[in-house]
């Protein structure tokens, strides 16, 4: 019988970027025991001034502190780096795993990567928001797991933050591997307060620019967009009417497929985001600030 700690024979390193994530990390640590996984979790903690450190340390969790430069690709390349595991699980601090989640991922075969079933959390207010906004899909865009010979031939790339995912795996899929879907669930959640709204939307911004440096994908600052919606309603050049329709376009689908009344609130919602996402560009340029 293989041991709860491997996959098929492989050991297994869970790997965990962090910073004060006091009202998250127990959440996904405890997740992580009641599942039955005994083997190497790494926390890596960008300084945390919370109680995240006590708490990775309470559930037993390997704590190493980041070192510059100070991104959450940078903190995901160190966990990989001091993990031991042929196979290593990539989570954040707001994911949280289900109980019989290494019993199904044991059931997959011949997999170099494996995209999970993903669970939108409705816990808050705003986390109902982004679920329901959030378009439907059965398994998680990006693989969470991997072997480790990909990820020594593939590292994230420090200099990003918005997107730094898409990034990655965009250049491991040129290596040819054989990425698979898992039952295995994930349960993903989304922000819990409009102070986590404010705070991630700037960082996104403040990370837009070295993505878009980088993909050239104007896709990127697509949020912006919001900004001009009131511009339907005045005397302005058709132009920023055409580029200002579709979005309100958009937000009509959403609300309609949402069949719920929050849906009303999704153009305050994603102008609000727009706005602090813009913020975050500002302080970029002008500030050279980038970190989370």
């Amino acid at each position: 019988m293989l041991s709860r700690n491997t996959i098929m024979g492989n050991r297994i390193s869970i790997v965990i970027p962090t910073k004060n994530e006091e009202r998250r990390i127990e959440t996904l640590l405890k997740s992580i025991r009641d599942a039955k996984f005994r083997g190497e979790v790494i926390v890596v903690d960008a300084n945390s001034k919370d109680k995240t450190r006590y708490i990775a340390k309470k559930y037993r969790a390997t704590v190493i502190d980041e070192k510059p430069p100070h991104s959450l690709p940078s903190a995901r390349n160190q966990g990989i780096d001091a993990s031991v595991g042929d196979v290593v699980i990539l989570l954040d601090a707001d994911n949280e795993i289900t109980k019989n989640f290494f019993a199904r991922l044991r059931e997959g075969k011949n997999w170099d990567a494996l995209r999970l079933k993903e669970i939108k959390a409705q816990d808050t207010f705003i986390e109902k928001i982004y679920s329901l906004r959030s378009f439907r899909r059965e398994y998680s865009a990006i693989p969470y797991i991997f072997r480790r010979e990909i990820l020594e031939k593939i590292k994230f790339d420090p200099s990003l933050g918005l997107r730094e995912d898409v990034d990655f795996f965009s250049r491991v899929s040129k290596l040819k591997i054989r990425v698979r879907n898992s039952n295995a669930a994930i349960i993903v959640h989304s922000i819990h307060t409009f102070d986590e709204m404010v705070r991630q939307m700037k960082w996104y911004g403040r990370t837009s620019l070295a993505a878009f440096r980088k993909s050239g994908d104007f896709r990127i600052f697509g949020i912006l967009a919001f900004i001009i919606l009131p511009a339907l309603f005045l005397q302005v050049p058709f132009w920023l009417k055409a580029l200002s329709l579709p979005m309100w376009l958009y937000e009509v689908y959403l609300f309609a497929r949402s069949k719920s009344v929050v849906g009303v609130l999704f153009p305050a919602f994603d102008f609000i985001r727009s706005l602090l996402f813009l913020i975050g560009i500002l302080e970029s340029a002008f500030a050279k600030r980038t970190s989370r």
